[in-house]
């Protein structure tokens, strides 16, 4: 199967992770509770059918093993604080609980029932760890959602901000820029600084035929950008999100480091990136270390999870002597695994200070049930992301290899790196970003 194809059948957010084997149903008996999936009668409100389905849905999709007793707890303070009338839970068998949901439903006045019952779908998905990782999502929410991963902005015109129409010619982008840029430079002033950090990436885009393709056809902005040399030796390259476009904008990246015959070092700047689409981190891996190895592990419900790389390695990558990775404490998700992953195989030196720790892979879990027409699913952590350590990301992020919130990082820095001019580079490049 060829690498785009592969590429094409990525999900948005989460990697497809196979069978886990059968769920065990039916009683079973003991202090914690049972592990048996509810039982959604025709003859409850579709209020309650929606409850006892995210019920059955957090059972079945939670990362966490998680018994009826204790998640009938989670309902029963949650129903108890939407509905204080609402008495306490007196059993944990299915019926009762579901009984008890319906009663709490019903006692709120009939045009409160349908924020009722979201209200304590969302008090119970909160409540699971980590907090406030987990929710119920809306149709609007899933499509944002989906152009975030995507990198599209709806509400940002690219040619508006150039001041072009959308047939404009290179040329008349580049005159356009060239004029706007210096009057914003007489400014000095902090908003024009920002301006022209938007204006050349407008550029960036609308002049380079594969980005502005996928811009004038999707909407889709690229999540690489910059590729520039900060001197003969070493080259940067911004990567700010990963998306599904990502292989292949790296691919066509890589292509054009050719032109640098005489680079020896990569820096790939990933501080501020929010991750996204955690599919790509296998694929992306495999381009440093190569197909088949052993990238990561997630865990769900206590077993480890692992997923090997998928794509051989790229040739233009091997003339690289160092490769080195800045990471800060808003590099997360995706990011944060792929900083691992080449921190593990020691294929960069991983720079800058700690990850943000947002180690939770997420997916949307659709519920059958409708309330009022509109139709629901649970954004709901499914795994916990691991780091070459073995520890769980979560909390905890990726430590880099050289932590530059300590007092003389520049020394350790030309003792692990060997190259004094590269640090200087490095720490120009933190303290104002190309």
């Amino acid at each position: 199967m060829s690498l785009k194809l592969k590429i094409a059948r990525l999900g948005l957010l989460v990697l497809v992770i196979g069978a886990f084997g059968l769920f065990f149903y039916g009683f079973v008996r003991g202090v914690l509770g049972t592990k048996h999936s509810l039982t959604i009668a025709d003859t409850h409100s579709a209020n309650t059918r929606l409850l006892l389905e995210i019920f059955d849905s957090i059972k079945k999709n939670y990362w966490k093993e998680i018994y009826d007793k204790e998640l009938m707890q989670k309902f029963e303070f949650a129903a108890r604080y939407v509905a204080p009338t609402s008495p306490p839970l007196s059993s944990s068998t299915p019926n009762i609980f579901a009984n008890y949901l319906e009663k709490a439903i019903l006692s709120k006045p009939e045009a409160e029932r349908k924020n009722a019952t979201l209200a304590i779908g969302e008090l119970v998905l909160e409540s699971l760890l980590p907090l406030k990782r987990s929710y119920i999502s809306t149709i609007r929410q899933e499509k944002e959602l989906r152009d975030t991963v995507n990198n599209i902005h709806p509400d940002k015109d690219l040619y508006a901000s150039l001041g072009v129409p959308k047939d404009a010619s290179p040329e008349t982008i580049e005159k356009e820029y060239t004029a706007k840029l210096a009057l914003l430079k007489k400014e000095k002033t902090p908003e024009a600084e920002q301006k022209i950090t938007e204006l050349a990436y407008a550029k960036e885009v609308l002049t380079d035929t594969s980005k502005k393709t996928l811009y004038d056809t999707q909407r889709i902005e690229p999540t690489l950008s910059l590729l520039k040399p900060l001197s003969s030796s070493t080259l940067y390259l911004n990567l700010t999100k990963f998306s599904p476009t990502t292989l292949d904008e790296f691919m066509d990246t890589t292509k054009k480091m050719s032109a640098y015959p005489h680079a020896r070092n990569l820096i790939i700047d990933m501080r501020g990136n929010i991750g996204g689409s955690f599919d790509i981190v296998p694929y992306l891996s495999g381009f440093f270390i190569g197909p088949g190895q052993y990238a990561f592990e997630l865990l769900k419900k206590d077993e480890h999870i692992p997923f090997k790389t998928l794509t051989p390695k790229l040739p233009e990558l091997s003339h690289f002597k160092r490769t080195i990775v800045l990471i800060d404490g808003e590099t997360q998700s995706s990011a944060e695994q792929f900083a691992s992953v080449l921190k593990k195989y020691n294929k960069a030196t991983v720079v800058g200070t700690a990850s943000n720790g947002h180690g939770t892979v997420e997916k949307n879990f659709s519920l059958a049930t409708t309330l009022g027409g509109d139709s629901y699913s649970l954004f709901l952590v499914h795994s916990i992301t691991l780091r070459e350590d073995g520890l769980p990301i979560e909390g905890r992020g990726v430590d880099p290899d050289i932590d530059t919130g300590l007092k003389n990082w520049q020394k350790t820095a030309i003792d692990l790196l060997e190259d004094s001019a590269l640090v200087k580079l490095i720490e120009q490049t933190l303290k104002n970003r190309p």
